[in-house]
């Protein structure tokens, strides 16, 4: 049964991730926590939040996903604060998604797929001017605020960034 300490970050990080998608003018294709399943994987994926960014063509408007003919989620996101999502990055590496953020309610981890599995990265594949610390401090933020005062944050670092970018 979700609970706020789960579910609250979950949310955050999708207001995050439309934000900096607004902000630096990328397509995103939310689909929550949809369940992917393979016709010839035994296990099947649910993670917290996923988003296609570079295949969202592939899975538009589609009302299921078979790994096995449709490409996987670029990123997921799972909030570790009730149960480890360790033992599933066997899971998301079979399937091929190549990246997973983890957030534990203390730390926060990029991790990207490479030939051995996954291993914890310092910049995104998607978002790469995303610095992780910030992504830390913003989330933890918005646990103990409104949502508006986490994304006025975000929205100033955009701000900044993009000028500094132009």
């Amino acid at each position: 049964m979700p609970t706020p300490e789960h579910e609250r970050p979950a949310t955050l990080f999708d207001k995050l991730l439309t934000l900096l998608t607004l902000a630096f003018d990328l397509e995103i294709y939310s689909l929550g926590s949809t369940t992917f399943t393979s016709a010839w994987a035994e296990k099947g994926l649910e993670p917290d939040q996923c988003y296609y960014l570079k295949r969202i063509d592939k899975v538009m408007g589609k009302k299921r996903i078979d790994l096995g003919t449709m490409p996987p989620p670029d990123l997921a996101i799972e909030i570790d604060v009730t149960s480890s999502s360790i033992p599933r990055l066997p899971i998301y590496a079979s399937f091929g998604v190549p990246e997973v953020w983890r957030y534990d309610g203390d730390t926060f981890t990029i991790l990207r797929l490479g030939k051995k599995g996954y291993r914890p990265a310092k910049l995104s594949l998607h978002f790469p001017m995303l610095p992780v610390d910030e992504v830390l401090a913003w989330i933890q933020l918005g646990e103990r605020t409104a949502d508006g005062v986490m994304l006025k944050e975000v929205q100033r670092w955009c701000n900044k960034h993009q000028r500094k970018d132009s």
